[in-house]
């Protein structure tokens, strides 16, 4: 049988009679993916093919041409898979987790499109700052393995938040979050990671990544963008556009989250005001609030942390229905 290994010697006749050997894969040289054992394959095998019994099978009706032609089918049917497989394997990385979702869905339905879904969304948004000096300064091979390290070692940190990194951006990433406390703890817990991956870095002689964080909150979809040939699955409204903008202005080490998320957290313990940003595209300043344990990953490191009042801390104190007020 397939599922013990053992590769039966299968004879067919053809039409005029004469006996056809066919040449059997071994198992030893069966593919195999990283999550599938030879032996893993051998029983999936076992069970496309059916189990054989003889050791050899000489077929002398007509119907010996078909047998030929779907154990061969099998075979090829098999590798088909097993390729699939490894570009599974290959593609899966590439795409948000939300993206992969959706398509496998959607393949299951017949392979429709992906519709535009508007939802409200905390939007989070990373970057290194001052990168086009580092690179600059470092050979592109360092620079690319530490930001993949980096990168890497953040990314998990956000999904362990219940969050989707929609798309990198070179040296940083915009991720999507459900839920604005997600948002912000998920924010806190980048800030630490990056600072003991900075502390690292130093100690081995290596460039430090030093990290800004902006956060927003509302309406946006969620859409695929670009032509038949080729799109991205991305998020696009102002929230997005708001995120990056406190990102750019945030001070290093820090977390910056606007009113909007603000007003939609259920902890709010440790928010300090930062004041009033401008916005470019928009009118009207955006109120700005910092988390503190963001700020003590990297004490004295930026200087005072409100333009309002240098050097001193302004603790948010909360009235429900009303703009936040200060003490």
């Amino acid at each position: 049988m397939y599922c013990d290994g053992i590769a039966p010697q299968f004879m067919f006749s053809s039409h005029n009679n004469e006996k056809v050997e066919p040449t059997l894969v071994p198992k030893d040289n069966w593919p195999a993916t990283p999550q599938n054992s030879p032996d893993d394959l051998s029983r999936k095998l076992a069970c496309v093919l059916g189990p054989v019994q003889p050791t050899c099978v000489c077929l002398e009706t007509d119907a010996d041409q078909l047998a030929w032609e779907l154990f061969f089918l099998c075979q090829a049917t098999w590798v088909a898979y097993v390729q699939s497989q490894h570009l599974h394997h290959i593609v899966r990385p590439l795409l948000p987790h939300a993206t992969w979702d959706e398509a496998n869905e959607a393949a299951r339905h017949g392979g429709q499109a992906l519709p535009t879904q508007i939802k409200e969304a905390t939007i989070l948004w990373l970057d290194v700052a001052h990168f086009a000096e580092l690179t600059n300064a470092h050979t592109l091979d360092q620079v690319v393995t530490d930001l993949n390290a980096y990168l890497d070692a953040l990314t998990q940190l956000v999904y362990r938040h219940q969050g989707d990194v929609n798309k990198y951006m070179g040296d940083g990433f915009l991720a999507v979050f459900a839920n604005a406390d997600d948002a912000l703890q998920a924010a806190c817990a980048l800030q630490k990671a990056a600072a003991d991956f900075n502390r690292r870095q130093v100690l081995n002689g290596k460039p430090a990544l030093p990290t800004r964080i902006g956060i927003d909150t509302g309406q946006v979809a969620l859409t695929s963008l670009g032509s038949c040939e080729r799109q991205d699955r991305t998020v696009i409204g102002i929230p997005v556009n708001r995120a990056k903008r406190i990102q750019q202005q945030a001070l290093i080490g820090q977390v910056w989250l606007s009113q909007a998320t603000f007003q939609r957290l259920q902890d709010r313990s440790g928010l300090y005001v930062v004041g009033e940003i401008e916005i470019k595209g928009q009118q009207e300043p955006v109120f700005v609030y910092a988390r503190q344990a963001a700020v003590e990953d990297n004490p004295g490191e930026n200087g005072p942390l409100h333009k309002d009042a240098p050097g001193e801390r302004k603790q948010v104190v909360q009235i429900e229905g009303q703009n936040p007020s200060t003490a």
